[in-house]
């Protein structure tokens, strides 16, 4: 390589035409021009070829101290930048508080809530166990702690309704999460729409929701949302209705505020972050039938799969959480069917 450059700076030489050897020996005249200062000012070695660029910066952070802040991090995941610095220094590691957060950035855990999504997805196997710190960050982070006024004792006593736009799909328009949650077991049911009406409120209940607690032999006794017009109106406003009809209580928010309860705000930041970010990202959508295709494969795994750490779920699922409340509720029965018939 070092020969067949100083040829063609020899050969441009005897030709008087940097061009001509150029061609003749198939290289740029830009790459020519860059042999001939190298040759200038370091004679033969400036044509050899530079040592490679190391990949590690000297000041790199090494991989096991990294490691060791974002274990940390995760074992202390209320704790700041600054006493995460502490600690390691009385451990000799000496690490500026922006020096540990850019690790945290690095990996994902950044933002309490970055931690409270790490920490959920870490801990999903029955057997880890948490600590009693992480389990109170777990549940301060969860907006469905705040909820315990409206506390259910059973599955489908209280459940809680919302509505919110998700985005815009190419060829259909404005496309709209109609979700309710159990607030006994965090179970959730969605269906997307392309109206925001009363009606589309309506509908999940009449083919989603209703089905699924009559089936089990539960009765829906109120139903929690916002001051929406598509929830709220006179009486012969749909929605309003359609749960008189089916003796359904309905419970409305605090006048002035938008949400609905921690719990609906605890499953939509979940659902953006888990589902519809890498829905978007991976597919494109024609139709809305496509994406509630893939959205009730997630669903599945949301309520069968995925462990629910803290307040309500302690856990367990909520197809878990509503299958342990079944079978105490048999269990009882079968105590009582035994007691009547000894008496």
């Amino acid at each position: 390589m070092v020969q067949k450059r100083l040829e063609v700076l020899q050969l441009a030489n005897e030709l008087g035409n940097v061009s001509e050897a150029c061609r003749r020996l198939g290289i740029s005249r830009t790459q020519f021009y860059v042999y001939k200062r190298r040759y200038k000012s370091k004679g033969i070695d400036g044509l050899r070829d530079n040592p490679p660029v190391h990949h590690s910066h000297p000041r790199t952070t090494p991989q096991d101290v990294e490691n060791q802040v974002v274990a940390l991090s995760l074992e202390h995941p209320a704790w700041g930048c600054d006493r995460l610095a502490e600690l390691l220094e009385e451990q000799d590691i000496n690490l500026s508080s922006q020096t540990v957060q850019n690790i945290r950035r690095r990996n994902k855990i950044g933002t309490r809530r970055d931690r409270r999504l790490k920490l959920e997805k870490l801990y999903q196997d029955p057997a880890a166990l948490l600590s009693v710190e992480q389990t109170t960050f777990l549940e301060k982070q969860n907006p469905a702690f705040g909820e315990r006024n409206n506390e259910s004792s059973r599955p489908g006593e209280i459940l809680s309704q919302y509505m919110f736009s998700i985005g815009r799909l190419v060829y259909v328009g404005r496309v709209y999460l109609h979700a309710v949650i159990d607030t006994y077991s965090n179970y959730a049911f969605a269906i997307l729409n392309t109206s925001k009406r009363a009606e589309a409120a309506a509908a999940i209940l009449n083919e989603t929701v209703l089905p699924f607690f009559d089936q089990r032999e539960l009765t829906v006794k109120a139903i929690l949302t916002n001051n929406g017009r598509e929830f709220c109106g006179k009486k012969s406003h749909p929605y309003e209705r359609f749960l008189t009809k089916h003796h359904i209580e309905h419970w409305h928010s605090t006048p002035g505020t938008s949400h609905t309860s921690g719990f609906l705000a605890r499953f939509r930041s979940i659902v953006l972050a888990e589902f519809f970010g890498d829905a978007f990202r991976n597919r494109f959508y024609r139709s809305v039938a496509d994406l509630q295709a893939d959205l009730n494969i997630w669903l599945v795994y949301y309520n069968t799969v995925r462990s629910h750490q803290g307040y309500p779920n302690r856990g367990l699922s909520p197809y878990e959480s509503i299958g342990v409340y079944l079978s105490q509720r048999e269990e009882r029965h079968n105590n009582l069917a035994e007691t009547t018939a000894i008496l």
